[in-house]
């Protein structure tokens, strides 16, 4: 059986960091909220760890990475008070692959749907 109290804790925690992560970045020079997109927050079993799965909308900024992660335990302080559980979860940046992926495919479909057609064409 599926335990769903990961995906319950990850749910309210995503509903949280909508306000901790640009009140963290707040005074930030350097990245600001609106330079990256929270995808999912994935919880591990024991939920001791959030990883948080952002999207870039730039490119995949290891300095944006790097940063982030720099900014966690804050952010794991300011998601403190919010915690019913006996741990407060350690938070990670992870950059979401999916979204490039998916991207990718989409291109390679239209691109073999334009060649069928060229070579329905062609036979007729």
């Amino acid at each position: 059986m599926i335990n769903k109290r990961p995906l319950r804790v990850a749910a309210t925690l995503r509903t949280y960091l909508a306000h901790i992560i640009p009140e963290a970045m707040q005074w930030d020079t350097q990245f600001s909220p609106s330079d990256f997109y929270l995808t999912d927050v994935r919880m591990s079993p024991d939920l001791r760890l959030a990883t948080l799965v952002i999207f870039d909308y730039q490119k995949e900024s290891a300095a944006l990475l790097r940063h982030l992660n720099t900014l966690a335990p804050n952010i794991q302080y300011k998601l403190a008070p919010h915690m019913t559980g006996k741990y407060v979860p350690k938070v990670r940046f992870v950059f979401d692959h999916q979204i490039k992926k998916e991207q990718e495919m989409r291109y390679l479909m239209q691109s073999i749907s334009k060649d069928l057609e060229s070579d329905e064409t062609d036979l007729v």
